[in-house]
């Protein structure tokens, strides 16, 4: 079934028309996946929507877990971002800026004297925790269908470190009347 959202999501996004440029009023939808100290099937999204063509505000979601012997232990980070764009080409947009977040961890069945990493001594617990996040990041978008591109970004801090991924711009701008 979530395949199949993903799918018509994405034939959605393809039918509409969009640029890497970032533009005032544009809108920019990327999902992906993300490389984390943490743990395995990391999934991401982000929408940042274009206040001037430098500057864009976002929103973005991460969602990991793990499971082994141990117990379950997932993480899920809600955030907001902010972008500054460098470079900006017509298929090419090259940005850093900052993402201020909360991870929301759970778990059960962890114990402290397991000794398979340092998420499992640190949050050993039955229940969950709610955690700020701050993330720098520094990315970039190309485009290679026109309306597709692809999308990577190389962070310090939580919730991931690197990440890559699927980009459609959406054109939010109306047509102004002649």
């Amino acid at each position: 079934m979530k395949k199949k959202i993903i799918i018509a999501f994405t034939l959605t996004i393809i039918s509409m028309v969009s640029i890497a440029q970032n533009t005032k009023g544009d809108g920019v939808l990327t999902v992906g996946t993300s490389v984390s100290f943490f743990g395995s099937k990391p999934f991401n999204a982000t929408y940042d929507y274009a206040l001037t063509n430098r500057f864009s505000l976002g929103v973005a979601g991460n969602y990991t877990n793990r499971h082994n012997a141990a117990g379950n232990l997932s993480r899920t980070n809600l955030a907001a971002r902010a972008l500054y764009h460098i470079i900006e080409e017509s298929n090419f947009d090259l940005y850093t800026g900052g993402r201020l977040g909360i991870s929301i961890w759970e778990g059960s069945g962890f114990r402290t004297d397991y000794q398979s990493g340092l998420e499992d001594l640190t949050f050993a617990w039955k229940g969950g925790r709610k955690l700020p996040s701050f993330q720098g990041v520094f990315g970039f978008r190309y485009l290679l269908l026109g309306r597709i591109g692809v999308n990577t970004e190389l962070a310090i801090g939580s919730p991931y470190f690197f990440s890559a991924g699927l980009s459609a711009k959406i054109n939010n701008r109306r047509k102004e009347k002649e």
